[in-house]
């Protein structure tokens, strides 16, 4: 895992990095990164940041994987569920899901393990499908003589 996690995490010593480790949650959150932990017991915690992510008011409280479940469809909760109960034994989790935040908007948020018991959540980013057209570039020697002349500057509208 330690090879796709961002460079601040990567550099932290999982036997002393967590949430208590101000300095890795304020760099977390600074790279709109949420952390997450989740103990042998099912206990679960998430940074200020995850719960942003996850569209959800801090006072709503994610303390057990069940509670984690809250805003999700019925096929994505199994899936989360599943994933945080992975988290216990293995950082290897990699899980994109929707989440229905406080003001309904859908949410897709990405579950990446660290090591076992801990992992970051950011919201997904996605490519275009395609590469966009690149416009052809254009020599000036290619120009026709006389061509700089039939530019016409426009003024911005104010």
């Amino acid at each position: 895992m330690p090879d796709r996690l961002p460079l601040w995490l990567a550099a932290a010593d999982p036997a002393g990095a967590g949430l208590g480790d101000a300095a890795l949650v304020a760099t977390a959150t600074a790279d709109a990164t949420g952390l997450v932990e989740v103990g042998e017991d099912g206990t679960v915690r998430w940074t200020d940041e995850a719960y942003r992510l996850h569209g959800r008011p801090r006072w709503r409280r994610v303390r057990t994987i069940d509670d984690v479940a809250h805003g999700l469809s019925a096929a994505d909760a199994g899936r989360v569920t599943a994933a945080y109960l992975n988290l216990v034994g293995s950082g290897d989790v990699d899980l994109l899901y929707t989440v229905t935040g406080e003001t309904g908007q859908p949410l897709d948020v990405l579950l990446s393990g660290a090591w076992p018991g801990f992992a970051m959540v950011t919201r997904a980013a996605y490519l275009p499908a395609t590469a966009p057209a690149e416009s052809p570039e254009v020599e000036v020697d290619d120009l026709e003589p006389g061509a700089v002349d039939a530019v016409e500057a426009v003024e911005p509208e104010a």
